[in-house]
């Protein structure tokens, strides 16, 4: 797929980042289903989620890039106008303190670049951080922890000791 040009679709050519929006549909593609029935299952257990990490990998990028969301005092889904972008504050308060620990912890995230995104608005919150922010951080009647989501874009190109960057050197990511 990647060589290809195909960074996130299937072998049906969907794209499944795009698939996490409400209301569902039975036309979702089989993996983003899964992911998202597995994903609002664990919500609801003794186990929540409260950190999902949407990885990939990007040519365009030496370093990685976080995709931080810009914060919404005013968030609400339907009737405010303006409300239906961005994250609570608290969700990305705790975006800033992972980005943090995460460069404060590896040289190689040190260098990242932190990019800003709304993660849509209305009907375009698709993905997978907008369902975790609207179906459980920013909804009154979800009682558990606020859930950081965020996307971490690996690069395909020269790292930080000037050779391109390696699986070794996002295994070590982990490993802080």
């Amino acid at each position: 797929g990647v060589y290809l040009g195909n960074y996130r679709v299937n072998a049906d050519n969907s794209n499944l980042e795009i698939q996490f929006g409400a209301p569902y549909s039975s036309t979702t593609p089989p993996e983003s289903a899964a992911i998202r029935d597995t994903v609002v299952g664990l919500m609801y257990s003794d186990a929540p989620v409260e950190v999902l990490l949407n990885l990939h990998s990007t040519f365009l990028e030496n370093y990685t890039e976080f995709y931080l969301h810009k914060p919404n005092p005013n968030f609400q889904l339907t009737g405010v106008p303006g409300g239906d972008w961005g994250v609570i504050p608290a969700v990305r308060d705790l975006e800033n303190k992972f980005v943090k620990v995460c460069g404060d912890n590896s040289p190689f995230l040190a260098l990242a670049t932190l990019s800003q995104s709304n993660a849509g608005g209305g009907s375009g919150r698709t993905y997978i951080e907008a369902m975790m922010n609207d179906r459980f951080s920013a909804n009154k009647s979800y009682h558990g922890p606020d859930v950081m989501a965020i996307t971490i874009e690996g690069g395909y190109r020269f790292g930080p000791n000037g050779a391109w960057n390696t699986p070794s050197d996002y295994v070590t990511v982990g490993q802080h």
